[in-house]
């Protein structure tokens, strides 16, 4: 009898062992199956989890005007694939927005469509070249425009609202065609012809743009012309020929073909003086003139020059091409001055301000990990006026040994200040020196 009660025990507690030791092993291969099935999104989201802990608690900026561009992890992906954006709505005649609007260009950015709304975003990585932008819809006229990099003014994000016309014609458009030629009935070869659309348009609106270039024989022809549209035609002319315009030019469908004849470049000498953000006179400086009216810069033409200041910072530009002008100089800046047209009438002093001053900004870059990073390229750039005239200045080094970098004597104002780095997203904050000096870290996340 004891020896039954004792096999009984013996079996039931075998029996309780089986049931714990099975239930241990589904539950274990349950666990094991979610942490298949989820690691890999856990372990990203703890990753997510961590650094938006250390986003969210910075190292505090020294400078407190100082605010980043790319704030949202979205907007700082972007950053990463392209620099700069396009961003606007394209509407009808009646402000009415347009979707479906097909919006290309030949290898810059991909193909994409105007939303509801009609608005669009265009991101791209600059090259410092015109961007051409097409603009098409079924039952309107096609649109095209060019975006310069100076569009941008130092901005990462530029907006342009279009305005496509409906077709009026069942041939909505024609070619243009003419020829340029001199004083004396000769064509003009290699004479670049713009086209532009004449209207109301505001301050974000693109007109339509298009261009081509003379044949040996002075001809051109600009292909898929709106027509019942009117025109602005300008030839850039240069090599020895003024530049010249073509107004209020009606396009149809029987258009005669446009004859322009060039006159010759006129000149005018002119006296200048280069001054600091203080008003103080720049001695010695090299200055590169060079005449943006007339097509191609030419230095053989006159239409480039070298020049120097003295030593109260005058210079003087003799017998020089009338028209748009753009003066440059490498030190202590990249400086490009533009705004400036030279007439004969225009003989008084010119003055060009020079991005040069007594302020610096210095920081630090380091990731997200709190380690610095060396030789990361900063680039900072502002942008001064007086008037018409806009100088614009790009300085640009590399972080030291300990992530360091340090910009010197130049002016108050907001500058852009871009960090780049291979394996790193790429970061520009927008940073306002308002004292002699300042300090700035920043961060740089790596490209996952």
């Amino acid at each position: 009898m004891q020896k039954k009660i004792l096999l009984s025990v013996l079996l039931l507690m075998v029996c309780a062992s089986l049931l714990v030791f099975f239930k241990f092993s589904r539950d274990l291969h349950d666990a094991v199956e979610v942490l298949h099935q989820s690691s890999f999104p856990q372990l990203a989201e703890g990753r997510n989890k961590r650094l938006e802990s250390s986003v969210s608690d910075p190292i505090t900026p020294l400078a407190l005007k100082t605010t980043v561009i790319a704030d949202k992890p979205e907007e700082v992906v972007s950053k990463a694939i392209a620099d700069q954006e396009i961003v606007g709505t394209v509407k009808n005649e009646k402000g009415e927005p347009l979707a479906g609007v097909l919006i290309y260009s030949k290898g810059e950015f991909s193909p994409q469509l105007s939303d509801e709304s009609g608005q669009y975003r265009i991101a791209f990585k600059p090259n410092n070249a015109d961007l051409l932008m097409h603009f098409r819809l079924d039952g309107y006229d096609k649109f095209k425009t060019s975006i310069a990099p100076a569009d941008f003014s130092g901005e990462s994000t530029l907006v342009r609202d279009v305005v496509l016309n409906e077709a009026l014609d069942t041939k909505s458009t024609t070619n243009l065609r003419g020829r340029v030629t001199n004083p004396n009935g000769e064509g003009v070869a290699d004479q670049q012809i713009y086209l532009i659309t004449l209207g109301d348009y505001t301050e974000n609106e693109v007109r339509f743009f298009d261009f081509a270039s003379t044949d040996e024989n002075g001809y051109f022809v600009l292909d898929d012309i709106s027509i019942n549209t009117r025109y602005q035609l300008q030839v850039l002319a240069g090599n020895g020929y003024g530049k010249t315009e073509v107004s209020d030019i009606l396009v149809n469908n029987n258009m005669p073909d446009i004859d322009v004849i060039l006159s010759d470049q006129s000149f005018t000498s002119v006296s200048g003086q280069l001054i600091d953000r203080e008003g103080v006179p720049l001695p010695n400086v090299n200055i590169t003139v060079s005449s943006i009216s007339g097509g191609d810069v030419n230095a053989e033409e006159n239409n480039q020059i070298e020049l120097v200041t003295d030593d109260a910072g005058i210079f003087q530009l003799d017998r020089f091409p009338e028209g748009e002008t753009m003066f440059s100089l490498k030190t202590p800046a990249e400086i490009e001055i533009t705004g400036v047209t030279l007439t004969q009438i225009n003989v008084e002093n010119i003055v060009l301000p020079i991005d040069v001053g007594s302020h610096f900004v210095s920081g630090i870059v380091s990731n997200s990990a709190g380690e610095i990073v060396q030789d990361a390229i900063v680039t900072m750039q502002s942008t001064y006026s007086i008037g018409n005239i806009n100088s614009v200045s790009v300085r640009s080094l590399k972080t030291d040994d300990s992530g360091v970098f340090a910009f010197e004597n130049f002016g108050p104002d907001i500058r852009y200040i871009n960090v780049a780095k291979s394996g790193y997203i790429s970061q520009t904050v927008i940073h306002e020196v308002d004292a002699s000096g300042s300090q700035i870290m920043i961060v740089l996340d790596r490209v996952e």
